[in-house]
């Protein structure tokens, strides 16, 4: 395997996002899950709501270029791509592959890594038994806000 290779996702971001200062990236198996089909993150539980503007997929892999490593993401350009599908969200996931969070420290990025993996597990539970119910756009921005201002952050 290729040693601390995907560094370039990290690095793209942190580019593009000064106001990010941690870049978590893995592949757990639930958000692996759901980066393959079309249903959308969507909020259900409170700690998640610090994603309420969304969470994107990556899916444009470099398959065909010399360069290519399959789904792994070792070059600059393709790291450039990863940032931007992220844009300004708080997460994303990678089709078929992991996820990315970002916050503005390690215990935030942490915090918010357990929140999204924890909720997907959840919507993944509840999706059988039909329609369920979710945090509003509204709700899940009032409780980031209040959760912002409850630990100090900036709003």
């Amino acid at each position: 395997m290729w040693p601390h290779g995907e560094r370039i996702i990290h690095g793209a971001i942190y580019k593009v996002r000064p106001d990010v200062k941690a870049v978590v990236h893995a592949h757990p198996k639930p958000l692996v899950i759901l980066s393959v089909t079309d249903i959308p993150v969507r909020i259900i539980q409170h700690p998640a709501s610090v994603f309420y503007e969304g969470v994107p997929v990556y899916d444009e892999y470099d398959l065909k270029s010399p360069k290519s490593s399959g789904m792994l993401v070792k070059t600059k350009e393709e790291g450039e791509r990863v940032a931007r599908t992220l844009g300004k969200a708080r997460g994303m996931l990678m089709r078929g592959h992991g996820r990315n969070v970002v916050a503005q420290g390690i215990p935030h990025t942490v915090q918010a890594v357990i929140a999204l993996r924890d909720n997907v597990v959840m919507q993944l539970a509840a999706q059988p038994f039909g329609q369920f119910k979710c945090l509003s756009y509204e709700e899940a921005k009032i409780f980031e806000k209040n959760a912002k201002r409850l630990l100090g952050l900036s709003a």
